[in-house]
């Protein structure tokens, strides 16, 4: 059976290597074949050492995350140290979080 495809789809997968990227979005085509600017999620995992934190309240801590930008919105996950469910302390550590922000490279 000979599949055929429309000149969109053709349109489509000629143009699917050159998708772009840029401001953590991308430009992705749609079921209609149109395209459309759609957020790029970014899964990175940073460590919080226990040093370098500031020394008076709000307590705050400066990560340099690569391929992250001051537009985007982080989400903060806790990955734990070693597969499997996370410690109790990781647990407790974590809980101290209360969100993050991003800003541009100083």
């Amino acid at each position: 059976m000979k599949q055929t495809t429309t000149p969109i789809q053709q349109q489509r997968e000629a143009s699917t290597s050159r998708q772009a990227v840029a401001a953590g979005q991308a430009l992705m085509w749609q079921a209609d074949g149109t395209a459309k600017w759609q957020q790029v999620h970014l899964h990175v995992t940073a460590a919080l050492p226990a040093s370098g934190w500031s020394s008076t309240a709000p307590y705050t801590q400066t990560v340099n995350i690569v391929g992250m930008t001051a537009d985007m919105d982080p989400h903060l996950y806790l990955v734990p140290a070693t597969a499997g469910s996370p410690t109790e302390a990781e647990e407790e550590a974590f809980a101290c979080i209360t969100g993050g922000t991003t800003a541009a490279v100083q």
